[in-house]
């Protein structure tokens, strides 16, 4: 069984509640990584979203940066690593993620990149700049 993730209501008195959401339209990470090719000397993989922004803090980078986070080669490979494209057997909705995230259990949910965009792997450790994690801790 595949694990819940949340969602948000507004049906509550307090005005947002955690709910049980079920992803549906899954695929697990790895499987789509051997499909593609993976190369036995990623020890990561970079999941990129569409999410971008520019820091407005000195230094400043040339364009906007994305919100990107990493996972080790083992944890992508795992079969509870996820792809979903849809919840509660429906298109995913826009603030969950459409079209595509990732699902990771075990990890925080930053992890879990919504609006998919790509996964590339590395043969080196994902580095976070300053620039980057500026943009890390705006979007949380």
């Amino acid at each position: 069984m595949v694990a819940p993730f949340l969602s948000h209501s507004l049906k509550e008195p307090s005005g947002i509640s955690a709910q049980s959401a079920m992803p549906n339209g899954l695929g697990p990470l790895g499987v789509l990584l051997e499909r593609a090719g993976l190369e036995e000397d990623a020890c990561e993989i970079v999941l990129e979203g569409a999410d971008q922004g520019t820091p407005d803090v000195e230094p400043k980078p040339p364009g906007p940066i994305s919100y990107a986070r990493s996972l080790p080669r083992g944890k992508a490979l795992q079969r509870e690593a996820l792809i979903a494209y849809q919840m509660n057997g429906r298109e995913l909705p826009q603030d969950h993620g459409y079209p595509v995230r990732a699902i990771v259990p075990g990890h925080y949910g930053m992890a879990s990149v919504k609006w998919l965009t790509v996964s590339t792997p590395s043969g080196s450790r994902f580095q976070v700049t300053g620039r980057q994690q500026t943009m890390l801790i705006g979007t949380m």
